[in-house]
């Protein structure tokens, strides 16, 4: 029964079990907070980047929302064309301006449509103030729209108000006030301040009459200078030509057709990790992206000659048919050599058959009687054949060259005469043992042996001289045989 009982801890292992959970308690914490505050991080990072590609894809198109042209409308109308205030109703865009006569259509423009109908002076400059008035404004929303997940504060305290920022500029004079940017920073919010959320709109023409202000900055918040977390973002800043008391203003622009926008989105990004919370309370996060603007500021109306329907006419001035000289060239009879083919008498072999006699040796077998010594008794007779040139005959091709005149020159192939040995069967002398009585195997040297080989000659036949019975032995065929005698005259 002693093998089953229980054995139970004692005091002293007990605490030793709670004094390492204690100690690896807090790394563990810290390993699971920061991998919490890591995805938290990551998440507000990846909103803000998406937020300024919204930002940036809605300012190339040149679009705007129609419900903020009656507040630009309300801007221009108390402030000079360089953005400084002016009472009411004498700003640089009048309100009758907004609803003039269109001479197009001849029935009032709509108002707060961010257009200034033809004949009102300047129509173009201040309608195009209008629409990047309302541009700016529907940026900066489709800007906050893209930034989806992050704990924004948009509160005017911390955030700022960006249409009271518009609506204040702050200006640089060359006067003694000289620089005046803390005028509109109450609108620019707290930077400093966790949920910051900040859309600065820049354009960069290429005559430079827009860009940061980067020489006269950087700008902080009052009592904090120096302090890179009371930073606020470069102002965008507009080169105010026109007036020669001041230098440019501090204002976002959406930028014209052609001309490159830039969106950068600043962000305050809280920390919920104790500890670390209390003494980082929150991280700055900054997206920043480029585009080109499109051509979208186009005439809107067409005019067209004859003055129907409230066209305007049009004087087009028609071009009457004038003399022009033209120099032309033309080509002159010159006189071009031309290749021809002419036939010329050439010598062309020609391939005949010409019977030529040669003498071609035959292999003819001559009977030659040889003494050989040796041990036998019978002396042996042996036919030795003997090779003799026998005259025969023959045809041979012969080349012979036949001029002649041809059309064309024509590349024949002549066979040349080619010398073409004929195979002959010679039979070889042997040597040949008759029969004796005792077979003896003897070496017997050969000796010079005289033969005497009678050629054959080619000579013509001789009429048989003989009568009969002579004839009869001595011709055939009524010629003389051969060897036969001749009879002396």
């Amino acid at each position: 029964m002693k093998l089953f009982r229980r054995r139970h801890g004692t005091p002293r292992s007990f605490g030793q079990s709670l004094v390492e959970f204690a100690l690896i308690l807090p790394v563990l914490l810290a390993v699971l907070f920061g991998i919490i505050e890591f995805a938290r991080l990551f998440a507000a990072w990846l909103s803000i980047q998406n937020a300024a590609r919204f930002g940036v894809r809605y300012a190339i198109t040149g679009r705007f929302n129609p419900d903020y042209c009656d507040d630009a409308m309300a801007f221009f109308n108390s402030h000079d064309r360089n953005y400084r205030p002016v009472p009411p109703g004498t700003g640089f865009i009048a309100a009758w301006e907004d609803t003039a006569i269109d001479p197009i259509t001849g029935r009032p423009d709509p108002a707060n449509n961010c257009n200034i109908p033809r004949g009102v002076s300047e129509y173009d400059f201040k309608t195009e103030l209008l629409q990047d008035y309302a541009r700016l404004r529907s940026i900066w929303d489709e800007t906050r729209a893209g930034a989806l997940i992050i704990n924004a504060d948009y509160d005017p305290s911390v955030s700022g108000d960006y249409a009271g920022y518009l609506n204040n500029p702050s200006f640089y004079w060359d006067l003694p006030e000289g620089n005046t940017f803390s005028a509109s920073a109450s609108y620019r919010g707290r930077p400093d301040r966790t949920g910051y959320f900040n859309v600065r709109i820049c354009s960069f023409p290429r005559d430079n009459s827009i860009g940061l202000d980067q020489t006269n900055g950087p700008y902080y918040v009052t009592g904090f200078s120096g302090n890179p977390t009371y930073r606020y973002p470069d102002p965008c800043a507009i080169i105010l030509r026109r007036d020669p008391s001041l230098r440019y203003v501090f204002r976002d622009h959406p930028g014209g057709p052609g001309e490159r926008v830039q969106v950068l989105v600043t962000y305050r990004h809280p920390l919920i990790m104790p500890i670390l919370s209390s003494i980082v309370p929150n991280v700055p996060l900054t997206a920043q992206r480029e585009g080109i603007v499109e051509s979208f500021r186009k005439p809107k109306d067409v005019v067209l000659a004859g003055g129907q329907a409230g066209i305007i006419p049009t004087n087009t001035p028609t071009p009457l048919p004038t003399n022009t000289s033209t120099n032309t060239n033309t080509p002159l009879p010159t006189n071009t050599p031309t290749r021809t083919n002419t036939p010329l008498p050439t010598n062309t072999p020609t391939p005949t058959n010409t019977p030529t006699r040669t003498n071609t040796p035959h292999p003819t077998n001559t009977p030659t009687r040889t003494n050989t010594p040796g041990p036998s008794p019978t002396p042996t007779r042996t036919n030795t054949p003997t090779l003799t040139n026998t005259p025969r005959p023959t045809n041979t091709p012969t080349r012979t060259n036949t001029p002649g005149p041809s059309p064309t020159p024509t590349r024949t192939n002549t066979p040349a005469p080619t010398n073409t040995p004929t195979p002959t069967n010679t039979p070889r002398p042997t040597n040949t043992v008759g029969p004796s009585l005792t077979p003896t195997r003897t070496n017997t040297p050969r000796p010079p042996t005289a033969t005497f080989t009678p050629t054959l000659t080619n000579t013509p036949p001789i009429p048989c001289p003989y009568t009969p019975p002579l004839s009869e032995t001595y011709c055939t065929g009524g010629y003389l045989n051969p060897g036969a005698p001749t009879p002396r005259p």
